[in-house]
């Protein structure tokens, strides 16, 4: 009964976004490019997603983070892998139309396709680490073997009771440095998404500093007139 309706709230949540970015999508001009259009609507679905699993989901109740996390069903993988489909589909169209910002025709059209693409690349990695926080607080409080106690595999420095915003601290943590600090993994299979957390970190902030530098290399290709301006 809880799991079922955990699952409505999360297709609830995931039905907003998609209604938020559906409506952004057709009321950006339409002489804009399809890649634009998409970019637009994918920040603010990727944005009113993070809005609502921050403000409903995200408890500073150990209690209340434990009630949710162990109640998560096996469609969590399903959900997760959409999530980063997701994501890796609007981290290339922002990168798309961040490189065409110098072909457009007004200052103005290449600002907009510069801010969309910034803020799609930044909620898509603030989106990565979010879906792992409740990964790891599934991972921690999921009775798997239903012997009526808890999983663990992680350990908390003064406290054996974490709440989500422990496991926030754990993931972007992770996300920012590729390693954990003071919590300690003490089992295998939190070991194993911890790798695939680091994998993906690394590569998804290794196209974000390869693409700043581009762009800043345009940009200011652009301001002392060596060049067209923006990234190539």
């Amino acid at each position: 009964m809880i799991a079922a309706e955990r699952n409505r709230h999360r297709i609830v949540a995931f039905g907003c976004a998609a209604v938020v970015a559906f409506v952004v999508y057709l009321i950006v001009p339409i002489w804009l490019s399809g890649a634009t259009r998409y970019v637009a609507a994918y920040d603010a679905g990727t944005v009113a997603l993070l809005a609502i699993y921050w403000l409903k989901f995200v408890h500073e109740d150990p209690q209340k983070s434990r009630d949710r996390a162990a109640a998560d069903d096996p469609g969590r993988n399903v959900v997760f892998l959409i999530v980063l489909l997701a994501v890796i589909s609007g981290l290339v169209s922002a990168i798309a139309i961040i490189g065409h910002g110098p072909k457009v025709h007004t200052e103005l059209e290449k600002w907009e396709a510069y801010v969309l693409g910034v803020i799609a690349i930044t909620a898509g990695w603030f989106l990565v680490h979010t879906i792992y926080t409740f990964r790891y607080a599934h991972l921690y409080w999921y009775d798997d073997d239903g012997d009526g106690t808890e999983c663990g595999g992680i350990r908390f420095p003064g406290t054996d009771q974490p709440s989500d915003w422990d496991f926030a601290y754990f993931s972007f943590t992770l996300g920012t440095s590729f390693a954990v600090s003071d919590p300690q993994v003490t089992e295998t299979r939190v070991r194993r998404e911890v790798i695939g957390h680091s994998i993906i970190s690394f590569a998804y902030n290794s196209v974000i500093v390869g693409m700043v530098i581009n762009l800043l290399a345009g940009i200011f290709s652009a301001t002392t007139g060596g060049g067209d301006g923006g990234p190539k």
